[in-house]
């Protein structure tokens, strides 16, 4: 879920990542593959409700931050629900 909520930031801000690691590093924040989303959210995620909208910001905070369902088993049902409700419906109410 992490790598569509990379995807969708990348289109939000019109930048790919690696332009946000190469920032990153010339601002001596350390970042490992691990933490990459967390600090992007922490550095990067200004205007994203102006760019895109509050409903696909909430999107993008839900794939980056987890949809409050522990674990990580794709076929777990809680998981897959929890996507559903936070990730495809609210998806749905974007509007262009």
């Amino acid at each position: 879920m992490t790598r569509f909520g990379l995807l969708l930031f990348e289109i939000a801000k019109w930048q790919p990542l690696s332009h946000y690691h190469e920032s990153m590093r010339r601002r001596n924040i350390i970042v490992s593959q691990e933490n990459f989303s967390q600090k992007l959210l922490e550095t990067e995620q200004q205007n994203l409700e102006f760019r895109m909208g509050i409903h696909y910001k909430s999107v993008v905070l839900s794939c980056l931050e987890g949809c409050g369902v522990e674990g990580g088993d794709p076929n777990d049902k809680r998981m897959r629900l929890a996507y559903f409700e936070k990730v495809v419906k609210v998806l749905n109410q974007c509007r262009a």
